[in-house]
């Protein structure tokens, strides 16, 4: 699941939505078919997107530590 979250992509340009029927989308069927924990990271931004993922990363190497 880490490597996962850590795989989502930093987007720094405007993201287009669109509105189908009541909840937003992205316009970019790339972004829309990425999973619930790629788009939270997205929407954060880029630098909180970047936190996260380092803080990840650290959790990451303290759990294989362990193994």
């Amino acid at each position: 699941m880490i490597d996962h979250l850590l795989q989502a992509p930093e987007v720094s340009a405007p993201i287009r939505l669109v509105q189908p029927k009541v909840f937003y989308e992205y316009a970019d069927t790339d972004l829309e078919s990425r999973s619930a924990g790629q788009k939270l990271l997205i929407r954060m931004g880029p630098a909180n997107s970047r936190a996260i993922k380092a803080k990840l990363r650290e959790f990451r190497a303290e759990i294989a530590k362990k193994k």
